[in-house]
């Protein structure tokens, strides 16, 4: 039973049918197009691909990883399904 849950996880992968799953820091992280507030530190780009939802947990795990909570959406590119951003950390502990 277990190798048929190791092959299906394995066709998941070469599908492109797995996302990854949205950390607790992603979790905490905002993702705009707009500027972030005031006061506000960058803390690097972030990038993802895939299906928009793939791209946004991308960017937001990417960001938390960081150390960042807020997100710039930047640019797409729909050919390669491709965004990338800027991590900001922003609030009290910035």
């Amino acid at each position: 039973m277990a190798s048929w849950s190791l092959v299906a996880v394995a066709l998941g992968l070469l599908c492109g049918c797995y996302t990854a799953p949205l950390t607790e820091g992603g979790k905490g992280v905002q993702l705009m197009k707009s500027d972030p507030p005031a006061g506000c530190r960058e803390v690097g780009s972030v990038a993802g691909r895939g299906d928009d939802e793939q791209r946004k947990v991308s960017l937001r795990n990417g960001a938390a990883s960081k150390g960042g909570n807020y997100v710039r959406m930047e640019t797409f590119d729909a050919a390669t399904e491709t965004a990338t951003g800027t991590a900001f950390r922003c609030g009290s502990a910035n």
